[in-house]
């Protein structure tokens, strides 16, 4: 009783937090600026990384197979795809006409900065489903509890079975700090698994079937993400053996842990350029490789953006009265 009085609390607070920040939202100059700030160091620094490399020598070893670049349009699709499924789920009604307002929350979430997309979707039920805020707040809450469970999870696991086979050394002393990323998740994991199991009913609002159900679809999304862009990377560079890729997927998934990271796809393009001479091959085939997979999905956040600005659905309107919690 206690634990449900207290995340009871919390969302009632997260309510309130959110009607505050709508009429802040104009005061959100200092927000923006670090964003900027932020995300131009990010580029500066992957401008720096290909020009050590030869912007010319890049260009040369882009990936030529147009599966390649399929496959990256297929990996865009599948979050949005996943929290279509998801979100019906928790919240009972049917969302797949309202599939461009999930292809929009993944824009602002990986092009702006993280979770920016959550608060996007939270206004969206709010307005055109007429949701209250707790309600609101609680769905999108438990979806994110489970999905940050299950990707903690596979990345404990694909790092443990990497630091057991010896394997994981490299990506220790390429990328500062991962050790200390790889603790967080494993003590995340350690520590919520036992507290879900134990106050499932208290943490989560939705019931146990429907949370195993999102949870599942959580799991397969994300086995099918990580052997996806193994097979993508196996595409570009085909002589490089599957245990160099295992590692950088323990290496993105270990970074796209960290929370409100600006444009996060930026982000994961700096640190395949960061670990691009610990792979065996040309160091400007694989910087090519992650060249192309991170324009192109720049290239598709502006093209979705674009597109969804036709639909009057993703727009927020005028507010309605919210239906009952």
């Amino acid at each position: 009783m206690l634990v449900r009085r207290m995340f009871g609390n919390r969302l009632d607070g997260g309510a309130a937090a959110l009607n505050e920040l709508l009429r802040l939202r104009p005061r959100a100059g200092v927000a923006t600026v670090l964003r900027i700030a932020l995300s131009v160091t990010v580029i500066a620094y992957l401008a720096h990384r290909i020009a050590q490399l030869g912007w010319e020598q890049v260009g040369s070893s882009l990936p030529r197979s147009p599966w390649f670049y399929a496959i990256s349009l297929i990996l865009y699709l599948l979050l949005p795809l996943s929290e279509v499924i998801n979100y019906q789920l928790i919240l009972r009604t049917a969302l797949w006409s309202s599939f461009s307002v999930l292809l929009r929350k993944r824009v602002y979430n990986f092009a702006v900065f993280g979770y920016c997309g959550e608060a996007y979707f939270i206004l969206w039920l709010r307005r055109h489903l007429r949701l209250a805020d707790r309600k609101a707040v609680s769905a999108v809450k438990d979806n994110n509890v489970l999905s940050a469970m299950v990707s903690n999870g596979a990345a404990v696991l694909l790092s443990a079975a990497l630091l057991i086979s010896g394997r994981l050394e490299p990506l220790l002393g390429a990328v500062p700090g991962v050790a200390a990323y790889a603790g967080g998740c494993a003590l995340a994991a350690i520590v919520c698994v036992p507290v879900m199991a134990r106050f499932h009913r208290s943490i989560l609002a939705i019931p146990a079937t429907t949370a195993a159900a999102v949870a599942a679809t959580h799991t397969l999304r994300v086995v099918v993400v990580q052997a996806l862009l193994a097979v993508q990377w196996s595409i570009a560079l085909p002589q490089v053996p599957l245990q160099t890729w295992l590692v950088l997927l323990a290496a993105q998934m270990l970074l796209t842990r960290v929370p409100f990271l600006p444009n996060q796809d930026l982000v994961v393009l700096g640190l395949g350029l960061s670990l691009a001479d610990t792979v065996a091959a040309p160091a400007a085939a694989v910087a090519g490789m992650f060249v192309a997979a991170g324009a192109l999905t720049q290239c598709l956040h502006l093209g979705v953006y674009a597109l969804t600005s036709l639909d009057r659905s993703v727009r927020f309107g005028p507010a309605v009265p919210a239906r009952a919690a």
